[in-house]
């Protein structure tokens, strides 16, 4: 299952919306200056996320896109497999492929562990990957933000 070096960081939103978990996860990736390709697993996803991510916090922009030129955006939002905006963070939301990790530097699986069939495919994943002999790190949101546990 893994591609890359690295097996992906699995971040469990503990029942936190996903814009919300997710807007701080790009922050904190589009501050370092990276670029990031936000993966979902069905397209109407994407809409519903491209419009939460405009107004999850009032004090917060994140600069995104999913129509247009995705060379221009650096946060991308699809549910094709590849790398459109030239991104080296994948985060790969629910049920979305991991397929192509190979041409990222990094990896981030977001899902919630209260939803029983996200939580069935997270362990799923974390287990091929340990099974392999990674070591996946996991990160649980929270009041504070992400912090892995």
């Amino acid at each position: 299952m893994s591609a890359n070096a690295d097996p992906p960081g699995f971040y469990d939103l503990d029942g936190a919306p996903l814009d919300l978990g997710l807007g701080r996860l790009l922050e904190a990736a589009l501050a370092e200056g990276r670029r990031v390709c936000v993966r979902l697993g069905q397209e109407e996803r994407v809409t519903v996320l491209d419009q939460g991510l405009w107004t999850y916090r009032n004090d917060s922009f994140l600069p995104h896109g999913c129509e247009g030129d995705p060379g221009e955006h650096p946060v991308w939002l699809t549910a094709a497999p590849g790398n459109p905006n030239g991104a080296d963070l994948l985060v790969v939301v629910d049920d979305a492929s991991m397929d192509g990790r190979d041409g990222f530097a990094d990896t981030a699986y977001l899902f919630d562990r209260r939803d029983p069939a996200m939580r069935d495919i997270a362990r799923d994943r974390f287990a091929a990957f340990r099974d392999e002999g990674s070591r996946p790190a996991y990160l649980r949101f929270g009041p504070q933000g992400w912090l892995q546990t």
